[in-house]
């Protein structure tokens, strides 16, 4: 084998002339060119009467033929190139049946304008691809004609023609009559460059939305209606959006609400939501929708988080397409990359998308000879077999490689242009020798780059700095103040940057895109030019950042920050002012966009680069550094570097307690979310709430006294302010009070999980009255609510946490921060107004507490809405078993992408019982309350008993397992009731507690079930005469069953047929199948009436089928006694 042919990867560089004899020994032969001069003019004749073309010479001609050959006289003497042997060059040779000639630097300009004498770049097609053509098609296809989601991957090595693949379905969807593609490209420095690449393609997705929708206004209105306050994220980043978003609407002043700011769930999660609404928006109007991401391996952590977002969305219901490409030979299985489509393998099936793996290879000898005659425009297959050997032995059929071969070739003039021919010659022999191989295609191109003048050479590795894509008004700036005093052209244009570009768009280095910008035809040239030795000195990257944070307008120093940034952090410069500055300007808008890794590096960049005099002369900028790297890395887990952020901070004494204000927070936080502290979370806010010139208990012997005197106090002050006066209550502007809300508010929400009823009482109690003392805060809405749910479980006072609910619902309203919406509406119709208000007239409010908890980031509340309007109402109100099941199964899959465990254990439990109740499980749920978390400790273990045992009643009783469902009545009581006491799910629990224990006491006649079933009873009653309304079924089926107990047979059975019509007319599935099932087993055991007891079975049965619990129904139908 060929030395040559045993490099891999390959490319080449050409390499000195063999001693042999050669066109260059030729050359110098004054007597064989002057045979070449006539065998020229002899061929041209020959050619214009040949069949393989026809032409004629007029006076022109004539003169150009005449040109030509006065430039051959000249170049002879021009011979000083290491390739001399191939410039200039007229000649035959023993190993092409062609004529040689190569175009001289002296050709005559109107030659030079000539296109015939080009290399063909724009007759490239996709050569060797069938397959990989067939199967992106197929997959278009389907996307067009159906509705579908998927992700297609192609990846391999740098120079396959991955881009190339996807615009064969650019060109298929531009064709059809439906569907927009969206196209962005990740470049080297995307890694701290959050979107970049996916900016770009959002951005034409939106442009293009807005000619191809027919319906542009309501497409609009949608995305502002559906985005809401997430307009401002989205317009931050997507310049077409910003009509979205007027400028009022983008200036005005948020809130001090410090938990918007940087809890890392809640801000990670407004932008998940902003992406997947956007895109749902835009395949509503336009579907299907097709994003194309070059270069993923370059890709920064949020954008693939973007893309997971996306594929699993299970609310979009039309097609999306999602084409990536990446370098294969650049990927670990450790990288992110990596993970993410691991991670999207294993969704795939659950959240119902599909993968397509493509994986080009190089091309074999034919594909590569396809692409030379391409290039040279050439039909002839013999005459290129030989150039075509030689590349592939060369390239191993790496196309980009061919590609930058055959230009290599022509730039050193071994393969030339015959104007007298009309064709390209060369010498197989000198072409074979004259090259050899190098370790990549990066080598190759910066041997062409080093035959470019040296203002190209500069000009393209400032261009290189700037990114995949570069604005020539910002590459004019950097040329302006460094590249003329370098100038080695003669360049006359009035606008010298762009006469540069022109070249290296001719020289196939750069194209232009749509608008102004241009791009590197290939990563790998970008590459290339960083390469060069001028690009190599950290001094380069530093004149090239320092120049444009200097000279670049603020508008576009924003949209350049991170490269700006970047580039002044290679020169590794230290203890200068304006650049800790810049990196912290950096970290703050990775922070608003939710790039968190990229603002850690920033922080800590800033931290490292604070001047020495960092606490005395710039403690402000100090301050900020350490708060921004807390708040960033914890945000990425590094909880231990965030605590020793704090502690910087925190232990110094110059520093005011709202100054710590953020810090302070995050240490909170920390306990309460990642620590899972309640306890110590508390006590902490209780110390720093002192710094606030707010101590909340004096003395812990005296608590209980101070907090039963507050909420007196407090519940009589908010009784006698009139709704009009919540009204008008206005947002105040204190921003100490506004600090201090919430650090209540926090500690609030821990006092609520411990839980400390007392301490949740005081804080309570203490927000209700700053609000009403000083005006509206973030979570004045909320602490309201809570008012009312403290005098609701305190003093059972009803009608007061009913008024308390409706004026916190009407404060919120005023509230400039929507933060808390989902905690006040899960508060007031969820835990409140369920006691005096229809379920019906409640569930509908808490959609609108999930939408805006999933926009603002209130995730837990949020979900919370979600599961009461989606599983705990409609389970009480008896609707359709198969629609709550199938709305749960598309939800847990957003909960689990959410990564919110408690909710995700807890929604799971109840999808199970309703697979049991439907008939679709293979294995009964019911599970001890004592076995199951027997080794667990604390509130989650608390929370999940309570939840465990709501599970068993619901199935224990739907299933008729009475005997078991009163047992463990007797031995737990309410678990659920009494855990959370203000939980209307709590009633349903007591209910179906009622229900086994009477049926236990029917059954055996024993005081042990009669006596319990009485105290449900009687509780059931309190609640009707509180003025519950959704209790009137439970009171009537349980005082039937009494009554039947009580051999009251009349009574029984007008409280039996009252509950059945009842539950009939207002919908109530499961309590008309229950109550039927009931009322049968009463006429059958107590009446001895089968026909009657025959029908009411067959009753049951039919509603139970139509409530979807089969399985139940199944049960029944097979009875013996019937």
């Amino acid at each position: 084998m060929d030395q040559h042919e045993r490099k891999s990867p390959v490319s080449f560089r050409l390499r000195r002339q063999p001693n042999h004899e050669s066109s260059r020994d030729i050359l110098n032969n004054s007597k064989e060119t002057t045979t070449m001069r006539r065998s020229t003019s002899m061929s041209m004749r020959s050619a214009a009467s040949s069949g393989s073309g026809t032409f004629t010479i007029d006076s022109s001609d004539r003169r150009s033929t005449k040109s030509s050959r006065d430039m051959l006289s000249t170049s002879e003497h021009n011979n000083s190139s290491a390739f001399k042997s191939h410039r200039d060059l007229l000649t035959t040779s023993d190993h092409s049946n062609s004529f040689v000639f190569i175009k001289s630097p002296a050709f005559n300009p109107r030659i030079q304008e000539l296109t015939i004498n080009k290399l063909k770049y724009d007759a490239l097609g996709l050569v060797g691809r069938d397959k990989e053509v067939t199967i992106l098609k197929e997959r278009c296809d389907r996307a067009l004609n159906d509705t579908i989601k998927e992700l297609i991957v192609i990846k391999g090595t740098s120079g396959l023609g991955k881009s190339s693949l996807t615009k064969t379905v650019e060109e298929q969807i531009s064709g059809s009559d439906r569907g927009i593609v969206g196209r962005g490209k990740f470049n080297l420095e995307s890694g701290t460059q959050p979107y970049s690449g996916l900016v770009d393609a959002l951005n034409q997705l939106y442009q293009d939305a807005l000619v191809t929708d027919g319906e542009t206004e309501q497409m609009k209105k949608q995305l502002a209606l559906e985005l809401g306050d997430d307009r401002t994220l989205l317009a931050a980043l997507i310049p077409a959006l910003e009509t979205l978003a007027p400028a009022d609407f983008l200036l005005a002043q948020r809130s001090v609400l410090v938990q918007e700011l940087y809890n890392p769930d809640a801000e990670q999660a407004k932008w998940k939501n902003a992406f997947k609404v956007f895109i749902r928006v835009l395949c509503q109007h336009c579907s299907p929708l097709v994003i194309i991401l070059d270069d993923l391996q370059w890709a920064d952590r949020s954008s693939l988080g973007v893309i997971e977002d996306l594929l699993s969305d299970p609310f979009n219901k039309e097609s999306l397409m999602i084409i990536g490409t990446f370098r294969s030979d650049e990927v670990d299985p450790e990288d992110t990359l990596s993970t993410v489509l691991q991670t999207l393998e294993k969704k795939k099936k659950k959240f119902h998308f599909d993968m397509t793996h493509i994986e080009p290879k190089n091309l074999d000898a034919d594909g590569v000879h396809e692409i030379i005659m391409a290039l040279l425009g050439m039909d002839d297959k013999d005459a290129t077999r030989g150039l075509a050997k030689t590349c592939f032995k060369r390239t191993l059929g790496n196309p980009n490689f061919v590609v930058q071969f055959i230009a290599m070739l022509e730039e050193e003039q071994l393969i030339s242009f015959n104007l007298g021919l009309l064709k390209w010659v060369w010498d197989d022999r000198a072409i074979e020798d004259g090259t050899m191989s190098t370790e990549n295609v990066v080598d190759l191109l910066q041997l062409r780059m080093k035959k470019l003048s040296s203002d190209l050479r500069l000009l393209m590795q400032y261009a290189a700095c700037l990114g995949s894509t570069f604005d020539p008004s910002v590459l004019a700036l950097l040329w302006e103040k460094h590249g003329s005093s370098t100038r080695d052209l003669n360049v006359t244009e009035e606008d010298p940057t762009m006469a540069l570009l022109v070249k290296l768009e001719k020289g196939n280095f750069v194209e232009h895109e749509d608008g102004e910008y241009y791009r590197w035809v290939h990563d790998k040239v970008q590459e290339a030019a960083l390469d060069m030795e001028e690009a190599q000195r950290s001094s380069f990257y530093f004149e090239v950042g320092f120049t444009l944070l200097n000279d670049l307008p603020d508008d576009k120093l924003e949209l350049l920050l991170f490269v700006v940034t970047n580039l002044i952090n290679k020169s590794n410069v230290h203890g200068r002012l304006e650049f800790a500055q810049l990196n912290l300007r950096a970290a703050e808008k990775a922070q608003r966009l939710s790039a968190f890794y990229s603002g850690a590096k920033y922080a800590a960049k800033t931290i490292e680069m604070l001047p020495n005099e960092r606490w005395n002369e710039h403690r402000e900028l100090a301050l900020n550094a350490y708060t921004m790297g807390a708040e960033m890395e914890v945000a990425t887990g590094n909880v231990e570097i965030a605590e020793e952020y704090c502690d910087v901070i925190l232990k110094r004494d110059d520093y005011t307690a709202l100054e710590k204000f953020r810090l302070y927070m995050v240490k909170i936080n920390i306990l309460c979310f990642v620590n899972v502290r309640y306890r110590e979370a508390i006590d902490f806010s209780l110390e720093v709430l002192k710094e606030f010139d707010c101590k909340l208990v004096h003395t812990r012997l005296l608590l209980p006294v101070h907090a039963i005197r507050s909420v007196q106090k407090t519940i009589k002050l908010a009784k006698k302010t009139t709704k009009a006066e919540y009204q008008a209550l206005k947002p105040s502007d204190n921003v100490k009070l506004e600090a201090t809300m919430t650090i209540l508010g926090r500690m609030n929400y821990a006092c609520a999980q411990l839980p400390s009823p007392l301490l949740l009482a005081l804080s309570t109690t203490k927000m209700v009255n700053m609000t009403l003392e000083h005006g509206l805060f973030s979570f004045s809405g909320a602490a309201q609510c809570i008012l009312g749910m403290v005098s609701l479980a305190a003093l059972g006072d009803v009608q007061s946490a009913t008024y308390f609910a409706e004026t916190g619902a009407l404060m919120q309203k005023s509230i400039p921060s929507t933060h808390f919406l989902a905690t006040t509406v899960l508060v007031s119709h969820q835990l409140i107004l369920p006691w005096s208000s229809p379920l019906a007239i409640c569930r509908p409010k808490l959609l609108e507490g999930y939408t805006e908890g999933m926009r603002t980031g209130n995730l837990s509340d949020g979900i919370w809405c979600l599961v009461a309007h989606t599983l705990f109402m409609p389970i009480q109100m008896g609707m359709r078993l198969q629609t709550i099941d199938s709305n749960m199964q598309m939800h847990i899959r957003v909960i689990e992408d959410l990564k919110q465990s408690n909710h995700v254990d807890f929604i799971r439990l109840f999808v199970q019982i309703l697979s049991d109740l439907i008939g679709e499980s293979d294995q009964s749920t019911v599970m001890s309350t004592n076995s199951v978390f027997s080794d667990e400790d604390g509130i989650k273990a608390k929370n999940r008993r309570a939840v465990l045992s709501l599970a068993n009643y619901i199935l224990m009783v739907y299933s008729s397992d009475f005997e078991e469902a009163a047992k463990l009545s007797l031995t737990k009581g309410g678990v659920y009731q009494n855990h959370f006491k203000m939980d209307s799910m709590g009633a349903y629990e007591s209910f179906l507690r009622g229900v086994a224990l009477f049926a236990m006491a029917r059954k055996t006649k024993k005081r042990r079930y009669r006596n319990p079933a009485a105290k449900v009873l009687k509780y059931i009653a309190k609640l009707r005469k509180e003025g519950n309304p959704n209790v009137q079924p439970y009171f009537t089926l349980l005082s039937a069953e009494q009554a039947a107990l009580n051999k009251d047979t009349g009574r029984a059975k007008k409280l039996y047929q009252e509950t059945i019509v009842y539950a009939a007319k207002t919908g109530q599935l499961n309590h008309a199948a229950l109550s039927n099932e009931r009322y049968s087993d009463f006429l059958l055991n107590e009446l001895h009436d089968s026909q009657e007891a025959k029908y009411r079975m067959d009753e049951a049965i039919r509603f139970y089928e139509d409530w979807g619990a089969y399985a139940k129904a199944d049960r029944l139908k097979g009875l013996s006694i019937f």
